[in-house]
């Protein structure tokens, strides 16, 4: 019960792929303006955050076809709040969802 799915494991790599990979970029991008010449670049990349966890996943393909449909869901969801999708096929949607993903 407390063991983390194969499809949040993908999500936490992914995003911890992005954000250390958009660190990495906008630090680039701040150490060639002139007015940060002062900075101690070393430091900064002593400071900045490092992956410390990388889970492992046992079907990949699987967890990222379940990813996708979580965002599915997630959108047809947002679409009800909206007012774009009524209540009736709202409810359809999410009764298929929640078969599909359980």
């Amino acid at each position: 019960m407390t063991d983390i799915p194969d499809d949040r494991k993908f999500m936490l790599n992914a995003a911890t792929r992005k954000l250390a990979h958009e660190t990495e970029r906008f630090i680039s991008m701040l150490a060639g303006q002139k007015v940060f010449a002062d900075v101690s670049w070393p430091y900064v990349d002593r400071a900045k955050c490092s992956i410390k966890h990388s889970f492992t996943v046992e079907d990949p393909q699987r967890a990222a076809w379940l990813q996708v449909l979580c965002i599915e869901r997630a959108s047809y969801l947002s679409q009800f709040e909206a007012g774009r999708l009524g209540s009736e096929a709202f409810m359809q949607l999410e009764s298929f969802m929640a078969t599909l993903n359980a």
